[in-house]
């Protein structure tokens, strides 16, 4: 008798603990706390390119390296390899997020006076390829 008694004095902590920290986990999973604890995400399965600049469009790591060859095929000999102008007038990140997005696709389609050709009228690059290249110039260069 003494024995169970013992035993029940010995498990009574544990089970009273035990029920305790069940019921302090039922307090602090509220709607805010589950979203703070994040969730899922469209781009769970999407590998994103990690800008230095933070106010740089964002771009998925294909798109980056998409962009990347594309301003090297087209864009490097005038602007230079890491942008800093050459026959062409330098493409600087701040520079190009000041204009934005949507002024960088109509240079880039239609060109300028100044003698850059425009790439979307002649249809050397798609619709989509100038969009990615708008958001392309605003992003650091790689070195």
């Amino acid at each position: 008798m003494k024995l169970v008694k013992g035993l029940a004095l010995a498990v009574l902590p544990l089970a009273v603990s035990m029920a305790w920290a069940a019921d302090d986990v039922s307090k602090t999973n509220t709607p805010t706390t589950t979203y703070l604890q994040g969730g899922g995400s469209t781009l769970a399965g999407v590998e994103m390119y990690q800008s230095t600049d933070p106010n740089a469009p964002p771009m998925t790591k294909a798109e980056f390296d998409a962009g990347r060859q594309v301003y090297f095929d087209r864009c490097a000999g005038c602007h230079g390899v890491l942008r800093k102008g050459a026959t062409g007038k330098p493409l600087l990140p701040k520079a190009m997020q000041a204009l934005g997005t949507e002024s960088l696709k109509v240079f880039i389609h239609y060109g300028t006076p100044g003698g850059m050709p425009g790439f979307g009228a002649a249809n050397e690059l798609s619709e989509n390829e100038v969009g990615l290249m708008a958001r392309y110039i605003q992003q650091t260069p790689p070195t």
